[in-house]
Order: C-alpha cells, then structure tokens, then sequence
C-alpha cells in the first residue's frame, strides 16, 4: 500500500464543488455567529443533537461559524461510511467541476436508493456550494490503487490510508475521480482546509428507478399563466 508520507503535499488552485440533496435544510448553528450559536443550539439540541455536540467530531481549534460554514461542518457530524471516512470520522467531499459532483452525488444516491428498494421513476433538487482550498493536501491522484473503483464498497485500504492521514493532521487528500473520466475529487478532513462556501446553482436529476441519467440547471422562475380567474 502507497505510503502517507511519500506522497506530495499540494494546494490546488482551482474552485471546489459540492451538491447535496434539497431535502436538507440550508443552515444551522454553524451559519451563524459564536453570539447566536448558542440560542440556536438550544433550539436545535431538540432534535440535532450531533450538531450541539459537534467537539466529538471535530477539534475544537477546527471548528467555523459563521456565514457559509454550516454546509461544511454538517459532514462531519454525520460521518458514513465511504472512500476516506467511516462511521465515526467524517470529511467533505467536493470535486473540481459541478459535473464532476454531480456524477459523485448521483451514484452513491443512486445506490443507496436501490437498496432501499426505491426503484420508481423520480426527480430529485440538488443545490451546489463552492468553496476554494486554503491549505495543502496530500495527492494521490497517480496511485491507481486509492483512485480506482471498489466494486465491494469495502474501502479498506483507503481507511487506512485516511487514518494514518488523520494522525498525522493532514488538511485532505487530493485523488481522481472514479465516477467522471478526467474528474477530480478532494476528502478534506479538517474544516479549516476549505474557505466558507457559497451557494451557487440548483440542479434538477432525472432518476428511471436503477440510476440518475439526466440533469440540467435550474433558471429563473417564470410567471404561471392562469387564464381561469380562480384562486
């Protein structure tokens, strides 16, 4: 297995993207300021509370609020399973393009929906964020071994190289991406490696019950024409 500490370290230049489902609220105690977050807290420790008690997830000197931070930490209090994380330690995933995440939300959504059984024709509203790096990460996009796909979903050898990452403090892991031919993908694993994000575009994603083949972006809304005087 590819060694943490022969691998380089390297800031990428470019925008980081991230969808998530509509469904999820747009904010939280991290949106707001360290004078809200505890009113807000309160109010959320009644149903959230993984979001209240977030120092289990994530160290105290790694913690944001503010505007744009809520998406960013929400991951990390919710850890699953997948390429750099388990069931106990998050990361936030983004990709170099909305294309690129996309295809990443697609299938591991599509996935997860047929295991449940969900096999009915449905659309599906993501919103997008972006954000840009601010520290340095590890890159493995030349290890073949870390990139390609795992048909088992098992993701054994790239646990451990994300905790041998983790002990080391490392900011995020930097590797191509196995969903989107020339994609890349980044697992930061600390908040403080991405800047506070911005919302940007909603998508609309075409489900035919086995996988998501189709999206487009969502415009501007337009007046619904009603001719027939009734409320």
């Amino acid at each position: 297995m590819v060694n943490v500490d022969d691998c380089a370290v390297v800031q990428p230049q470019w925008r980081h993207y991230r969808v998530i489902h509509s469904k999820l609220p747009p904010k939280n105690l991290f949106d707001v300021d360290d004078a809200d977050a505890m009113l807000l807290g309160e109010v959320e420790s009644m149903t959230n509370e993984r979001m209240v008690n977030w120092r289990q997830y994530v160290a105290a000197d790694d913690g944001r609020f503010g505007q744009g931070w809520g998406a960013v930490m929400a991951p990390f209090c919710y850890p699953r399973h997948g390429r750099f994380t388990t069931d106990d330690k998050g990361a936030y995933y983004c990709s170099d393009s909305a294309q690129t995440a996309i295809a990443q939300w697609s299938y591991h959504t599509a996935r997860f929906w047929r295991q449940f059984g969900h096999d009915k024709e449905v659309s599906a509203v993501v919103r997008c964020y972006t954000g840009h790096f601010k520290e340095a990460i590890i890159d493995i996009r030349g290890c073949t071994e870390l990139c390609q796909k795992d048909p088992s979903h098992e993701y054994r050898i790239h646990g451990e190289f994300a905790a041998t990452a983790r002990r080391q403090n490392a900011f995020g892991i930097l590797y191509r991406s196995a969903r989107r031919e020339g994609g890349e993908c980044a697992a930061l694993l600390r908040p403080p490696a991405t800047s506070a994000l911005t919302q940007s575009a909603h998508y609309v994603l075409m489900f035919d019950g086995q996988a998501f083949r189709e999206y487009a972006q969502l415009g501007d809304l337009k007046v619904i024409e009603d001719n027939s005087g009734q409320l």
